[in-house]
């Protein structure tokens, strides 16, 4: 297993210099941070045998040019800033100051954040429900040609693809009809980093996106913060790096680094053959499921993902986390009804054989009663008054949900997880966003102050 970060990191400390630069626990075993063990040698900074996340050359370059490669990209950049840091950048790229874009409104809330900082006007989308199950949706290929066709200017389509529960869009269809109006494609990809090797032509650079966000982290052996920005596109290459340099951070965690690149000669050596047992080993809790009255997502979904709804249960989430504790498991999320578990080629075979005996046994706890409301469907588009950048920036107060009627947001407010927009920086607060705020336990709302801006 070949990785320029590890060996660049081996070759510094095998050269036993004394540490007079950051971090400031010098790898030290007896400091109050000895339990790490050895972890903190490899703790390092930007010295010259590390070089920088930023640099055009040195091990880090090096390993994104290795990945880049295993990958079939035109450029894989790394972030130790988390998903968010890939989503400012891929936005930055393909979107102009000011510019227009078609999102998904089951987006995350790094998404609107950076378009406050770009002074990206969003146009959004509202995913489509399918069948019985209301734990998310998809965005269609004609909703995205109905608001292409009203929006010439628009410069970028943005989706969520997979979304937390696993659901997928077509991102092959949407991207065709992008095409059509000459636009770029960009994902949020941030729990599909793993359908690079997991699943045949289920990532979206290799179903004609433009760009994505990987989270690498959430569904690979990668420490958290470690994420990969996709390029397919050459256009984007030259400037990738500038667009990552605008956001990071000057003092990435090495650590974080070197597992990227670690993973990603995992993935070579093993990555197909460690997902194909894997799918092996989730037949036993699909088959548990498939005999429970709980819903599941239908349609294109990701294989590696079980989600859920157990409403049916009409117990709450503190007892359906009770439930699973007994057992000695610990779940992805449980609120609402819904529950997400993520697994991995590293749980072992009883485990996953333990969450499929734990799923069939959770009906036991079901009381006579009727539904509770699980939905997690986005809620409606209220209108908008100003762009996200003049609300965030705007002069604004707290006031109670109750007095909010007619008032502009200024700050975002989402069900996250999983990712669903009740307001945007700019929207008017209707009765329907009262009641959707009320029903997401929001009493307080942030709002532009009367007057502070002058808007059409």
């Amino acid at each position: 297993m070949y990785s320029p970060i590890l060996n660049a990191i081996q070759e510094h400390i095998n050269k036993g210099r004394i540490s007079f630069h950051t971090p400031s626990h010098k790898g030290a075993e007896g400091s109050y941070l000895s339990f790490f063990a050895d972890f903190l040698k490899y703790d390092l900074t930007e010295i010259p045998d590390t070089v920088g996340l930023f640099a055009n050359s040195g091990p880090v370059y090096e390993a994104m040019e290795l990945a880049a490669k295993a990958f079939g990209t035109a450029a894989t950049l790394f972030s130790a800033g988390g998903c968010t840091h890939a989503i400012q950048a891929m936005l930055r790229l393909a979107c102009k100051e000011g510019g227009k874009i078609i999102a998904g409104r089951n987006l995350h809330p790094a998404a609107v954040n950076a378009m406050a900082l770009l002074d990206i006007d969003p146009v959004f989308i509202q995913p489509e429900m399918e069948g019985k199950c209301a734990l998310g949706g998809r965005i269609s290929p004609d909703a995205v040609e109905r608001k292409l066709s009203k929006n010439k200017d628009a410069q970028v389509v943005y989706i969520t693809s997979p979304d937390y529960f696993g659901i997928m869009s077509d991102i092959a269809a949407i991207s065709g009809v992008a095409k059509k109006y000459g636009v770029p494609v960009i994902v949020d990809n941030a729990h599909g980093a793993h359908l690079l090797y997991a699943a045949d032509n289920l990532h979206p650079i290799r179903l004609g996106a433009a760009m994505s966000a990987d989270s690498s982290h959430k569904t690979l052996p990668v420490l958290t913060a470690g994420a990969w920005l996709q390029i397919a596109d050459e256009k984007y290459k030259a400037d990738a790096l500038d667009a990552m340099r605008l956001f990071g951070s000057t003092s990435p965690s090495f650590p974080v680094l070197l597992s990227l690149d670690l993973c990603r000669a995992w993935l070579e050596e093993k990555g197909a053959e460690e997902f194909n047992k894997l799918k092996t080993r989730l037949e036993s809790v699909k088959a548990a499921l498939n005999e429970t009255p709980f819903i599941k997502p239908e349609g294109l979904v990701d294989p590696y993902r079980i989600a859920f709804d157990a409403s049916c249960l009409n117990r709450s989430d503190d007892e359906i986390y009770e439930f699973f504790h007994s057992r000695n498991i610990e779940p992805e999320f449980i609120s609402r009804g819904a529950a997400v578990f993520i697994p991995s080629p590293f749980n072992t075979e009883n485990e996953i054989n333990t969450l499929a005996k734990a799923i069939t046994e959770l009906q036991s706890i079901q009381k006579a009663k009727g539904n509770s409301d699980v939905s997690y469907a986005a809620p409606h588009l209220p209108n908008k008054a100003m762009t996200i950048r003049q609300a965030v920036m705007a002069e604004s107060e707290y006031v109670p949900i109750e007095k909010a009627k007619g008032r502009i947001a200024a700050a975002a407010e989402f069900i996250c997880p999983p990712g669903f927009a009740l307001t945007i920086p700019g929207e008017i607060i209707d009765d329907e966003s009262v009641e959707n705020l009320y029903r997401a336990s929001i009493f307080n709302i942030k709002v532009v102050k009367s007057g502070a801006v002058k808007y059409n």
